[in-house]
């Protein structure tokens, strides 16, 4: 199958399956950024059930944005996007002729509408796919309108079931890993993490472009650790309001602007285990490590240290247990994605994405797929208004 073929193959295939829940769908189109072996191709269908189901949500959540009233309560406009883009997406994934199991979602933290772990979808079979689902990554984004807000899922031979919880992460080259100590103060460790960096990639330290976390909740804790790698680096990057990964993971190869060199700092679980899948598929050069983190901590303990970071409620520990992870332990992302396990990955804008180039509105959802060995597609999907 040629590039021609399989673009118009699974834009006809999304088409279809959107338009049995949305008659106001036109036109799927898929432009190829980079192609793959057509060895590599396979299961189409299950590649147009991802993508529809995604662009789903990020049409629902990016319709429902247009109609908030702003002077409601942030969290009740939070809540509204994420159960329009859920019940979208859901509405997808309820007819699937695969066997689906979420292995990551986010939303049962806050008690909020999202795909949850062990949430099944499509017919009973013995070869289930696992998926993680973000119908709505950066919703206080998309809830005020601003920019940035996107809808993420991905699909995986295996993948280890995560707890909708939080991470201390390092994302740089593979090679700069097995040096990195995770389990040493952050704030003293960080010069640490940059030398293995930048030697990873044959650079000098006062080179490197790091983003980080926002501060927007924990600013007090961030401090420290902003002000230690500011002094040391070219630029630090650090989100204003909440931090969406994906464009800096995306940077690494070149989808996305700024670029930067490594990201220091908290993620998200759900989060995590999405970007694990997608470095499998684009970039194996690059590894996240990390170390299971609090996020009760930081709400307790008004510190000046990231020391809170790793004191963790017995719920939270019950939890990690539940899922099998250790409070003791340094992972990486092959821990929740084995190499070669990821299927397929999609990116859809809920907002504008100006680091991705992606725009969105009542006539138009822009996006990415991501497939087997480096396969890269730019889509756009057409409404009639």
């Amino acid at each position: 199958m040629n590039d021609d073929e399989r673009t118009k193959t699974l834009s006809n295939l999304t088409r279809n399956l959107l338009s049995r829940n949305d008659p106001s769908i036109r036109n799927v189109s898929a432009s190829p950024v980079s192609s793959a072996p057509s060895s590599a191709r396979k299961d189409d269908d299950l590649d147009a059930l991802l993508l529809a189901s995604v662009t789903a949500a990020a049409r629902a959540a990016n319709l429902c944005v247009g109609t908030l009233d702003q002077t409601r309560p942030l969290d009740s406009r939070k809540r509204a996007v994420d159960g329009a883009a859920t019940t979208a997406a859901e509405a997808v994934l309820l007819s699937s002729p695969y066997s689906i199991e979420v292995r990551a979602g986010e939303g049962i933290r806050d008690d909020s509408p999202g795909a949850y772990v062990g949430q099944r979808f499509g017919a009973d079979s013995k070869n289930t796919w696992k998926c993680a689902f973000d119908y709505v990554d950066g919703t206080s984004l998309a809830a005020i309108d601003m920019p940035g807000a996107m809808s993420l899922g991905a699909v995986c031979s295996q993948m280890r079931s995560v707890p909708d919880l939080q991470t201390f992460a390092v994302v740089g080259p593979s090679n700069a890993a097995a040096q990195i100590n995770l389990h040493a103060a952050p704030e003293r460790a960080v010069m640490d993490y940059l030398r293995a960096v930048a030697t990873a990639q044959g650079k000098q330290v006062a080179d490197l472009v790091v983003s980080t976390h926002s501060m927007n909740d924990t600013k007090r804790h961030h401090a420290l650790l902003i002000k230690t790698i500011r002094a040391a680096v070219r630029e630090v990057i650090v989100p204003e309001l909440v931090t969406v990964e994906v464009p800096n993971i995306l940077s690494l190869v070149g989808l996305s602007h700024p670029t930067v060199d490594c990201m220091i700092g908290t993620m998200g679980f759900v989060e995590l285990a999405f970007a694990s899948a997608l470095i499998d598929l684009i970039d194996t050069d690059h590894s996240i490590t990390f170390r299971i983190a609090s996020v009760e901590g930081p709400r307790r303990r008004k510190e000046s240290t990231l020391a809170p970071y790793f004191d963790f409620s017995a719920s939270e520990l019950a939890e990690f247990e539940r899922h099998g992870w250790s409070v003791d332990q340094t992972y990486t992302c092959k821990d929740i994605v084995p190499t070669g396990c990821a299927k397929a990955a999609v990116v859809m804008a809920v907002t504008n994405c100006p680091t991705l180039d992606l725009q969105v509105g009542p006539a138009q959802t822009e996006g990415y797929f991501f497939g087997r060995e480096s396969e890269t597609l730019r889509l756009k999907v057409d409404y009639a208004v």
